[in-house]
This record gives structure tokens, sequence and C-alpha cells, in this order.
């Protein structure tokens, strides 16, 4: 699907097609890497959350146990709930490496906060008998990890060298 997606985009829109520049580039082989990597149990299915989570942090650094702990601590969840405000206010690992140094006298761009809020955005759910939307911390930080638990003997710098890792068995 992948494939005939990249293939009638660049067809149909030449140069400028729907997709970024660097999908255009993707080979079938590097398409078939980054599907086997988010179908973490081999069911022929990928969660769509997963796969937009990662390409939110493409180049972005993976989380130490340090950096998940610090995230989980500065959250203050609820049974794991996190309300929308708490999560915005919590401490990421990738704020650094993810803000923007804007020009004077231009328009802030707060790219680590629009990441943060395009991640609650696609986790979170509304609780029933709250009405209010949370996101599960724990069920995301398993998220955030999964390339250091399904690679362990693999030292990747970023999500995108994960996603598009060499298919090895463990």
């Amino acid at each position: 699907m992948f494939i005939s997606k990249k293939n009638a985009s660049v067809g149909f829109g030449g140069y400028t097609s729907a997709l970024p520049a660097t999908w255009n580039s993707l080979g079938q082989s590097q398409i078939r890497h980054l599907v086997i990597n988010l179908d973490l149990h081999q069911t022929g299915l990928i969660n769509w959350r997963t796969m937009f989570t990662y390409f939110c942090l493409l180049r972005s650094s993976i989380p130490s146990a340090n950096d998940i702990s610090t995230l989980k601590s500065s959250c203050k969840a609820a049974n794991g709930l996190v309300s929308h405000d708490n999560f915005m206010q919590a401490k990421f690992w990738f704020e650094k490496s993810e803000s923007s140094v804007d020009r004077p006298g231009s328009h802030v761009f707060e790219r680590s906060n629009m990441i943060k809020q395009m991640l609650f955005d696609t986790h979170c759910k509304v609780v029933p008998n709250c009405g209010d939307a949370m996101i599960d911390i724990n069920s995301l930080c398993d998220i955030f990890e999964t390339p250091t638990v399904q690679h362990p003997k693999a030292k990747f710098e970023n999500y995108n060298e994960f996603l598009f890792a060499p298919i090895k068995t463990n």
C-alpha cells in the first residue's frame, strides 16, 4: 500500500507530489523494514498512533530509562492518567533538541509544545465519569521505549534509525 501510494503520488503529482521528498526516495526494502519494525506482534496490522508518534519524533533521540522516569514523575498522573495541562507542563527529553531558535522580530514557533500537543491529541481518550480527555502515560511510555525493547543490542540514535533498521532476529 505504501509503495502504491508513493508511486501514484509521483505519477500524478510529479516533482510536487503529496508526499514529503524523503518518502519519494524510499525503496521497497526500506518500506518493508518500516512495516515490520512497527508490527511488533506480526499481526499484519500497524497501530497508526504508534506510527504517527514516531513520525512526530523522527529526529528525536530515543529516551533512556532515566528520561522515561523523569517524564512519568513530572506528569502528576492519577492512576496512570494525565490531564492535558499536566501533560503539556511535563518535562520531555526531546524539549531541547526539538526547540526552535527564532530570529529577532519573528513570530515565536514553539515546536516542542506543538509536538506535545500532537502527541496528546493522538493518544488521549475521554475518561468515563470525568468527561475530560486524558492520556495513559504508561502506555505512551511503552511506545517511546519500543525501539530499545525490540532491539536491545542496537544503539539507535533516533526514531528514524529504528523505523528503517534492517530486520534482525534478537
